[in-house]
């Protein structure tokens, strides 16, 4: 009796942390998108053989690279492919801007998002560094037979000098959360009724 006791309680508690971290990643996620500043990220073209892969939107960044002569000790051995800490800032467009990058977490006046340095180079100036970054925020889910059509759309946008696109991204504490892929102004599944699918 005392060992199947033990059994049922050993599979509650297993139930229970099964449920409890999705369901706080959920709450976290909801948690950023209610509290978090927004910041308007323009796209950039990416693949044009890939750019969507299942039920989500790849998307590419036109703010993706940082020139920095602040630390001149970045080292490709260390520091690729580490998690650091975009200082954002907001240009006279209205769209989002990389203000600096760090090792450490800056202090909380600032707006920072966590990212991955994906790679160096040797910037234009003497002694500066070019870091590639990653942002962990470069997928858009969709319903998957809205696919083609939101293809189709992110696509043109890339290409036609006339419309803009962007990522409104929801900021809170260093994570990041897309609420929505616009283009010229409207929501990508907007387009994509609006185009009869």
């Amino acid at each position: 009796m005392f060992f199947k006791n033990r059994i049922f309680w050993f599979f509650l508690l297993l139930v229970l942390v099964q449920w409890y971290v999705p369901g706080n990643m959920i709450l976290e996620q909801e948690d950023i998108l209610k509290t978090g500043k927004a910041f308007k990220f323009k796209t950039a073209p990416i693949d044009p053989a890939d750019p969507f892969r299942g039920r989500y939107v790849a998307l590419g960044f036109d703010q993706n690279q940082f020139e920095t002569t602040s630390d001149p000790d970045w080292d490709y051995e260390h520091d690729n492919d580490r998690d650091i800490f975009v200082h954002l800032g907001v240009d006279s467009d209205g769209f989002a801007k990389v203000i600096d990058v760090s090792r450490e977490k800056p202090s909380s006046s600032i707006d920072y998002v966590k990212a991955k340095c994906s790679a160096f180079y040797k910037g234009e100036k003497d002694e500066s560094i070019l870091i590639n970054l990653d942002y962990p925020f470069n997928r858009f889910y969709m319903e998957e037979f809205k696919a083609p059509a939101a293809e189709k759309i992110y696509r043109e946008a890339q290409v036609d000098s006339n419309q803009v696109a962007f990522a409104l991204v929801k900021i809170k504490d260093g994570s990041a959360v897309i609420e929505q892929v616009m283009v010229d102004n409207m929501p990508i599944g907007d387009w994509v009724a609006k185009q009869g699918h």
